[in-house]
């Protein structure tokens, strides 16, 4: 999921992160993320409408990538960091409810590490065997050191 925040006061500046869907699901997945993204920031009382748009990218047999942008005004906004973080978990829960992948070629990051503990995406057998691969070729954990499942 793409997401925007510029953590200064005043301004807006999308942020994003790709996902992948399958054909089936496109249209779906778009709408109900972007309307997600407009109930949280109503539910969380946020000053003005965010902003809410998806592209498509790269097309595949199984699917798309899809990147979705959403920047919100933080002008006067006590925690913008924390109420942002909180609009775009609800978001990324919603693409991965529709079909979405939690990532597509950026990887998954600290952002999204979370996701990766969810029982419903890994197990701890493919943990363990990421873990075993990252030791394998990174002995010094050099690369992504304390990130995403790494950080364990």
């Amino acid at each position: 999921m793409n997401s925007a925040l510029c953590p200064t006061p005043n301004t807006q500046h999308p942020r994003h992160q790709p996902l992948q869907v399958p054909w089936s699901r496109l249209v779906q997945l778009c709408e109900r993320v972007k309307r997600r993204i407009g109930e949280e920031h109503a539910a969380a009382l946020l000053p003005g409408r965010p902003l809410v748009s998806v592209r498509v990218t790269q097309l595949y047999r199984e699917g798309a990538c899809v990147y979705v942008y959403f920047a919100m005004g933080i002008r006067g906004m006590a925690a913008p960091i924390d109420s942002y973080a909180k609009i775009e978990k609800a978001a990324r829960q919603e693409v991965l409810a529709c079909g979405g992948s939690l990532s597509h070629h950026h990887g998954v990051g600290q952002v999204r590490a979370e996701f990766l503990k969810s029982p419903s995406l890994t197990s701890p057998a493919l943990l363990e065997s990421l873990r075993e691969v990252k030791r394998s070729i990174d002995p010094g954990n050099v690369f992504g050191a304390r990130n995403n499942v790494m950080a364990d």
